[in-house]
């Protein structure tokens, strides 16, 4: 009997595993009391849109052109090589493997905050690869967040190659998640 309990109570974990179960919670607060609110799946997946919009109407990812798909924890950056992003060496610029790490962390982290802008405090980048050609595909997860500090990792792959590693730190800001920075609906 003891058996089929535990087996239970495991297979139960894993369907709220799968699931991530209806209600998520995030830091939503004034900033100052670090109050918990919860909100249920529909308002999180508006706010992970909201934050795509933001991103993609940023001025900058005009000249890049990337794609990206934020969830609870994470986000996806996709962006193909093109031959404007190559130094000399006809390679990509180590500027492009930057901006496609610390997009996906700093989403990972924006995603666990909805009242205002985070900020990257510092970001490091490990190049492992060159890339000339191919769809590069950046993924960061948040893997800490503190009272006051965030802490996110990422990746970029090209096919099956892990090309290049980053970690980064990242903080609140007082700059509020609004239309004045993009933040809403798409459309």
């Amino acid at each position: 009997m003891a058996d089929l309990v535990d087996e239970r109570l495991a297979r139960g974990r894993e369907l709220i595993e799968q699931l991530d179960v209806a209600i998520v919670g995030v830091f939503a607060g004034d900033g100052r009391h670090g109050r918990r609110k919860v909100h249920t799946i529909e308002r999180m997946t508006s706010h992970f849109r909201s934050l795509e919009s933001m991103y993609h109407g940023a001025p900058i990812n005009t000249f890049f052109g990337p794609r990206i798909t934020v969830e609870s924890g994470s986000a996806t950056v996709r962006m193909p090589v093109r031959a404007d992003f190559h130094h000399a060496a006809h390679a990509a610029h180590g500027s492009v493997y930057f901006k496609m790490l610390d997009d996906a962390a700093f989403f990972a982290v924006q995603s666990r905050v909805a009242d205002v802008f985070v900020l990257t405090v510092s970001f490091t980048v490990h190049l492992l690869a060159p890339v000339s050609e191919g769809e590069m595909i950046s993924r960061g997860i948040a893997v800490h967040q503190s009272k006051r500090l965030f802490v996110a990792e990422s990746t970029i792959q090209v096919g099956e190659k892990v090309v290049a590693r980053g970690n980064g730190t990242f903080m609140r800001s007082a700059v509020r998640l609004d239309e004045e920075v993009g933040y809403g609906p798409p459309g």
